[in-house]
């Protein structure tokens, strides 16, 4: 799934149940 990350607008590809820490540091958040 793609979560999107505002205000900073970037899109992240996440895994079902990987937690929303570990995509936020992937996308430099």
């Amino acid at each position: 799934m793609e979560i999107l990350f505002l205000p900073d607008n970037i899109t992240v590809e996440a895994e079902s149940g990987e937690p929303i820490l570990d995509v936020a540091e992937r996308a430099g958040v």
